[in-house]
């Protein structure tokens, strides 16, 4: 039945899922078709495409940056051409007029033909002038003044032969007024256009400084946009790297990109393969081992209790000391093998572990209970330190790692001395941590001592009882929450602390 409720329920999942499955199913195929067609190949390739798409929005910038100046000095280079050939006209139309009106009235006075003929003469050459200059690139009302001007020196000439000299003059003196005006009519079309040159050099110095600060956003978002493309492969390899570490070898290693990370990422996947079954088969060789030993022991244990049983007849004082002896040999050696035995279905289970709140109150409770012989024994007393009510974690394989803390303690504390417990969990992090104060633990023992089947080198560590696996199972159950063992220097003593990261908010 549990196993139909659990594939029901699985199958539930699954159906609910289906949507984020396909969409994810998508994201991966975009995934795979950006990996596999568009980015480079290698890192230097990487690299070089991330730094040229994140400076190309600076470079389109200034690009458009300098068309747009080189427009404006055209366009003011060109308005101050104009004012140069309006100021150089109006000078030239005012000297001609001048020196016709000059000329005019001599003539007028003096009657004298010959100046007559010099009259034409500066007529044609003031005629000359304006249209030279009506011809050339001048705003439209300066050339307009300037054929009028052209049209009152035709008529001018027209009526050179007659006898009222007096309006010939008048005549040349209105012209030179409207020759005035032409500049005038200049000078206002060039500030006008000035202006507009101004108003165009605001508009594009405020759309320049808003294109500086979208191009800043854009360079940033594609930098860090980039970077994480750059970044990823990184952080897939520290991810798979740490997960080694933590003797997850379950989830295949991948690396498709750069060229260069995917032969590593290969190389960790053959090491992730090797670990893998190097794990499996150092569980099985324990598994067998634990097995094939109990045979004989069991044997040999229902021999000693034969022998203490008088079965085959009386045992003198030396024989029972013997066989008493071998009677508690035998127990020691039934309890390490089913430390082995356990410590290999505890390394079977952490690979499958559900993490959860436990009561921190009675968890150290059920431990120090299992422990009370023990201390009562070597009179011993515990202090503890509750500061939080819970931990996060798998309760069994903490319970065990406390119980081995704690079994460490004992063997090591002076008789009548105290072992401090401690539990805290806070800002994201918990910590149990256990004291203990005895002689300590070497500074150049403290990483040795957590490696399975290994144990201290002091003295006292001679006669002490165990198979040095207690150690490890701890610091593996720490580094298994994502966490690590820490054996600190007690003054005197010694102190375990094993600190694992928890969430934020406690469920309980």
């Amino acid at each position: 039945m549990t196993m139909t409720a659990e594939t029901a329920s699985s199958d539930a999942v699954q159906v609910t899922e289906a949507p984020r499955g396909r969409f994810a199913a998508f994201r991966v195929a975009l995934r795979q078709l950006v990996v596999r067609h568009l980015l480079p190949k290698t890192m230097v390739g990487l690299v070089a495409t991330s730094k040229v798409l994140a400076m190309a929005p600076l470079v389109a910038m200034l690009v458009v940056m300098g068309f747009a100046l080189d427009r404006l000095l055209l366009r003011g280079e060109q308005l101050v051409g104009e004012g140069q050939k309006i100021e150089v006209y109006g000078a030239t139309l005012r000297t001609e007029l001048e020196d016709l009106e000059r000329v005019a009235l001599q003539h007028y006075a003096l009657q004298d033909p010959a100046l007559l003929d010099i009259i034409r003469q500066r007529l044609r050459s003031t005629r000359e002038a304006t249209t030279r200059f009506s011809a050339d690139d001048l705003p439209q009302g300066v050339q307009d003044h300037s054929r009028a001007v052209t049209a009152g020196l035709d008529k001018i000439e027209r009526g050179l032969g007659s006898a009222d000299g007096v309006q010939r003059v008048g005549e040349i003196r209105a012209l030179a007024e409207k020759a005035e005006r032409v500049i005038d009519e200049g000078r206002v079309d060039i500030y006008g256009q000035v202006r507009q040159l101004n108003d165009r050099s605001v508009l594009v110095r405020n759309v320049l400084a808003l294109s500086v600060i979208i191009v800043a956003l854009l360079t940033i978002a594609l930098t860090l946009g980039l970077s994480r493309v750059i970044a990823r492969p990184l952080q897939n390899m520290r991810a798979a790297i740490t997960a080694l570490g933590t003797a997850n070898y379950e989830s295949p290693i991948s690396i498709e990109y750069p060229r260069e990370l995917a032969r590593v990422g290969e190389k960790l996947e053959w090491l992730r393969r090797r670990l893998r079954d190097l794990e499996a088969d150092k569980d099985r060789f324990l598994r067998h081992v634990s097995h094939e030993l109990k045979t004989p022991l069991a044997s040999l244990r229902e021999g000693t209790d034969l022998l203490l049983e008088r079965s085959f007849g009386t045992l003198n004082s030396r024989q029972s000391e013997v066989a008493q002896i071998l009677a508690e040999s035998a127990i020691d050696l039934d309890a390490q093998i089913r430390n082995l035995l356990t410590y290999a279905e505890w390394r079977r289970g952490q690979r499958d572990v559900e993490m959860g709140w436990i009561d921190s109150r009675i968890l150290v409770e059920e431990v120090l209970a299992s422990q009370r012989l023990t201390l009562a024994k070597r009179s011993l007393d515990t202090h503890l330190d509750l500061n939080a009510p819970h931990l996060y974690g798998h309760r069994w394989s903490l319970r065990v790692s406390l119980g081995n803390l704690l079994s460490n303690a004992v063997k090591h504390a002076p008789r009548g001395s105290t072992i401090d417990v401690l539990v805290d969990c806070r800002h994201g992090r918990c910590v149990l941590s256990v004291r203990d104060r005895g002689r300590g633990v070497p500074i150049g023992e403290r990483e040795r001592i957590l490696q399975p089947f290994v144990r201290g080198s002091e003295p006292e560590e001679a006669g002490m009882r165990g198979t040095g696996i207690g150690l490890s199972i701890v610091n593996e159950t720490v580094i298994a929450h994502g966490g690590k063992l820490e054996v600190q220097e007690a003054q005197p003593g010694a102190r375990f602390v094993l600190d694992w990261p928890c969430p934020e908010t406690d469920a309980h």
